[in-house]
């Protein structure tokens, strides 16, 4: 390389390298840029997220939760306003030992004009980690203890459970059944069923009732043993074991595949067929 004459006495200044302007980046460089911005944001963003839902557990099950009997009366009035009936609840005890904690709510009662509805001695429930994504009732396990449930026929196609009024002959969209078996597990234990048929003026008693329903995904599990029904027998059994297609209602009950098992011990024809 040609040096240029320097200052005198001094070395030769060497010319300097050309400069070579850089190229732009290319489209696929540019959206590689974007790309990795983008997903280093969202991982910052979901480790934040999930840094505040373990604040959120974590205070929930060392303050809220030990200490949520002491907002039994503001919950309950607030839930007597929404249902229009008269709740009440003796106790709530909660439970911390799993990692999902449980709530044991004591003397749960309905009631409309003094007369109890619903009486259930002992509920447990546990909230399933699904609700906090989909801002649903979900649980990972809803057990009654020995619950009492009245219902009434107020005309050909009308009931009234607990309350609550159900036409059987409007259409019915689907939704209630869709969150029954969106459910973990539920279990009801020894229940009694007290009916008024205002209809033909009848009433009775049938007890002790074991239910059980297991879900995981669209698979399901039901049990049910109902004693004396109609007084036709001395008792009946019902286990079903069932799959819904993808993409279906749950109401559609022609897309279920499955087995069922439905048995009748001493059954006697003549009180079924009256």
């Amino acid at each position: 390389m040609v040096g240029t004459p320097g200052r005198a006495g001094g070395p030769p200044i060497r010319n300097p390298l050309p400069i070579v302007p850089a190229s732009p980046p290319t489209r696929r460089q540019r959206w590689r840029r974007i790309d990795a911005r983008l997903s280093a944001g969202l991982g910052w963003l979901a480790a934040v997220a999930l840094l505040l839902l373990a604040l959120a557990v974590l205070g929930l099950r060392t303050w809220v939760w030990p200490r949520i009997d002491q907002w039994r009366e503001p919950l309950v009035l607030s839930l007597r306003e929404r249902l229009g009936v008269d709740l009440r609840v003796a106790r709530l005890l909660p439970d911390t030992d799993s990692w999902l904690p449980d709530l044991v709510v004591e003397g749960l009662e309905l009631r409309e004009a003094g007369q109890p509805l619903l009486a259930v001695p002992r509920l447990r429930l546990r909230l399933a980690a699904s609700m906090l994504w989909t801002v649903e009732p979900r649980f990972e396990l809803l057990q009654r203890d020995e619950p009492r449930v009245r219902v009434e026929r107020t005309g050909p196609h009308q009931l009234r459970v607990a309350g609550i009024d159900i036409d059987l002959g409007k259409p019915d969209d689907g939704r209630f059944l869709e969150r029954l078996l969106a459910q973990r597990r539920l279990r009801v234990h020894a229940a009694q069923l007290d009916w008024v048929d205002r209809v033909d003026a009848g009433r009775g008693s049938v007890g002790p009732i074991e239910a059980r329903l297991g879900s995981v995904g669209r698979q399901h599990r039901v049990e049910l043993q109902v004693p004396a029904v109609g007084g036709g027998g001395d008792g009946l059994q019902l286990i079903a074991e069932f799959y819904r297609a993808p993409r279906t209602r749950a109401d559609d009950w022609r897309s279920w595949t499955g087995e069922a098992y439905l048995g009748l011990a001493q059954a006697r024809v003549a009180a079924l067929a009256r």
